[in-house]
Formats: structure tokens, sequence, C-alpha cells
């Protein structure tokens, strides 16, 4: 199955800590065994388990980041050849863009959008997950500050307006945000 025979691919993305892995982990539980979803995991999260030694201070260099998202690439073209009708991933390839961006590296942020515009007509629907009333939660691999977190929100919102890119902002309790996902990778609009 190739990507134009997906369905429905809907990507969580967004800041740490507001919920794209609770989502997916609610998909996980309730649609285990059904070979017509197909769920994507957060590739930043496995690079950073994988590579433990990075610090903090480097998480959103260029360098890493362009590893995550050939990682993320990697990830969601094996959901797109397993004959899924509807894949959800746990960020996607606009995610490296906007944490360099969020960083000051301009230039690096284009290079990595430019590497996957052919990539992003993929997805049905973006979905970039609100930090607004949502507790931030550092945990072994979330480690940057509130401050930072509110800085990489915002610089998702300044990528998809100057890249032109169509997201919705999911906001809400995370029940309220699992029904609106659901209204999309369900087939109910």
């Amino acid at each position: 199955m190739t990507e134009h025979e997906i369905s429905r691919k809907v990507a969580l993305v967004g800041t740490s800590s507001v919920g794209k892995t609770s989502i997916l982990d609610s998909y996980r539980r309730r649609f285990a065994n059904d070979p017509n979803i197909s769920l994507v995991r957060e590739a930043a999260r496995v690079y950073f388990t994988q590579n433990p030694h990075i610090p903090i201070t480097e998480r959103f260099e260029f360098k890493h980041q362009s590893a995550i998202q050939d990682l993320a690439m990697q990830n969601e073209k094996r959901a797109h050849e397993s004959g899924a009708r509807s894949i959800v991933t746990d960020r996607s390839v606009t995610d490296a863009p906007a944490y360099v961006l969020g960083h000051g590296d301009k230039e690096g942020s284009k290079r990595l959008i430019s590497r996957v515009e052919h990539w992003i007509p993929t997805y049905h629907t973006i979905f970039l997950l609100d930090p607004e009333g949502v507790p931030y939660v550092q945990d072994e691999i979330r480690q940057e500050t509130p401050e930072v977190r509110l800085r990489n929100h915002e610089a998702f919102l300044e990528l998809f307006e100057s890249e032109k890119i169509i997201y919705e902002l999911l906001s809400g309790t995370l029940d309220q945000r699992t029904r609106r996902v659901d209204e999309v990778v369900l087939f109910k609009r």
C-alpha cells in the first residue's frame, strides 16, 4: 500500500508534555490488534533513550534533530507499508525543523523542512497540541524548562505559518483531545 492508498494519516505534534503520547497510548490499548490502524512511536524518545550521553543543551541542535527526522521518516514509511487504513504518529517530520527553529537556527530549520517538503502532503491532519492548561511533567528524557517548552510551541506556530503548513490547534482535556482525534482517525467526519 502506498501513501496515496492510506485513507488517513494523523500527526500529533507539539512541544513536550502536551498529551501526544497519552493519545497514542490510548490508541495502542483500544486498537492493539487492529491491522487497519498503524501507530508510529515518537522517534525523539527512541533516539535519546539510545543516546543517553547527549547533553540536554545539545538535544535541539541540527545534527541530532536531523537524525531524529530520519528516524521519524523511516518509522512512517514502515507504517505506510503496513497496509493500515489509518496511521497515527506521535510527532512527525515537522518536529525537527520546529525544534531547531525554536533554538535559533533558522537556516537549519529551513534545511530540515526542505528535506521533507514532499512528505508533508501525506498527512491528512496535523494536530498541534496546545500546552495551555496542560501541566508540564519532566521525566528522564523530557528535561527542558517550562520556558523552553513554551518557546518550542511558539516555534511550531511560526514554522507552520511561514511554511503554510495546514494544522489544527488541539486544546482541551485529554478526553476532549482524544475525541477530536477519533473523529478524524475513525472517519467520523
